[in-house]
């Protein structure tokens, strides 16, 4: 005679067997499994589902060996002798989603005391696995806008070039110095542009050199850069030295993190009485490079985008859209960052920190 089990039981027994996990069935955020003996799948919620990407009816009555890359069936028989043994163990291995992609996985396996023939499975993805993913993610996202914008970014001076030297042409009486300043303006312009995605390309690869930093140099290379804008705009520069132990890095990654950063403070300040104010502090441990100026600010809803790539403030700016950008990722390529701690009417302040790498150290770790 078949025996009953009333709902009752049947919950009792449940709430049994998941006590050996601390896991409610249905009610958990984690990824979990009931397997038995054999390595079939009993039981898989959601969270696997989502996972592995098959439904929680077709996952049940599953091998493990069709979901785990690095697990056979006589390495599984050993896991279980050590969790009847021992009660449960953790195990590293690549889970097969149905399109056959691979994540690695922790698997944290627990004996039923109300089942020998069953144990539970917790399955978490390792940490470094999202953090790849979601580098992969941006990695790829940041790849394609690279393509659509240095396409569109060369073809429109080259059309422009190309329109003025038509004028040219038709037009005898036209004033050929006008139209050629507007041609050395577009070259300009492009070649800029060049740069900056020549220095994209090459950043990943760039190996970085490491020697000791005199900041009063430093900063008076980058801003001979804009001796001629500075000076054209009356910039005040104001510089506030609080040097402390010797400080090591790349001379030349750190003046790309810099001259991005100070063609905003010039660019975009038209203050009655212009200024900026570069504050250098140096420890044993880091350096930061506090910019501050006195222009028209970085409205909030905008200052969440401008370190992505491409982005401009305006229509009307005449930079790339990389600066920042380029600025950012340099700073990352020495382990540092840059940030826009505040900004507003009165105008905005960056602060660049980096790290200061002794040659121990830099031998140690891979760039």
């Amino acid at each position: 005679m078949m025996q009953l089990i009333s709902v009752n039981q049947k919950k009792t027994r449940n709430t049994h067997l998941c006590e050996d996990c601390s896991i409610v069935l249905g009610h958990s955020n984690e990824a979990f499994m009931w397997i038995d003996q054999n390595g079939r799948i009993d039981f898989a919620n959601q969270v696997v589902a989502r996972l592995s990407q098959y439904a929680t009816n077709e996952l049940k009555g599953m091998s493990l060996f069709e979901l785990a890359q690095d697990i056979s069936p006589s390495l599984w028989s050993k896991y279980w002798e050590n969790v009847k043994l021992t009660g449960q163990m953790e195990i590293e291995c690549n889970l097969i989603s149905k399109d056959g992609g691979l994540a690695p996985v922790s698997v944290k396996l627990h004996k039923s005391a109300q089942n020998p023939s069953m144990a539970s499975a917790i399955i978490k993805i390792s940490q470094s696995s999202l953090d790849e993913h979601t580098r992969l993610k941006r990695v790829s996202y940041e790849y394609d806008r690279l393509l659509y914008r240095t396409s569109h970014d060369l073809r429109a001076p080259i059309s422009t070039v190309l329109g003025l030297i038509n004028l040219l042409k038709k037009d005898e009486a036209a004033n050929q110095k006008e139209y050629l300043d507007l041609i050395e303006e577009t070259m300009t312009r492009q070649q800029l542009l060049m740069k900056d995605i020549n220095h994209l390309a090459l950043i990943g690869s760039t190996e970085v050199k490491i020697e000791k930093i005199d900041f009063h140099v430093l900063l008076q290379d980058v801003l001979t850069t804009f001796e001629e804008d500075s000076a054209k705009r009356g910039i005040k520069w104001n510089f506030n030295f609080k040097l402390g132990s010797p400080f090591y890095s790349d001379y030349y990654l750190l003046t790309k993190i810099l001259i991005p950063i100070v063609d905003n403070a010039i660019r975009y300040n038209n203050s009655k009485t212009p200024s900026v104010k570069v504050t250098v502090e140096s420890v044993r441990e880091k350096t930061i490079i506090t910019l501050e100026d006195n222009g028209i600010g970085i409205e909030p809803e905008v200052s969440k985008s401008i370190f992505e790539m491409f982005f401009r403030g305006a229509e009307t700016s005449k930079g790339s859209g990389l600066g920042l950008y380029l600025a950012l990722i340099t700073a990352t390529k020495l382990k540092g960052n840059v940030v826009l701690s505040s900004s507003g009417e009165s105008g905005s302040t960056f602060k660049v920190e980096i790290p200061n790498i002794s040659y121990s150290e830099f031998a140690q770790t891979p760039f």
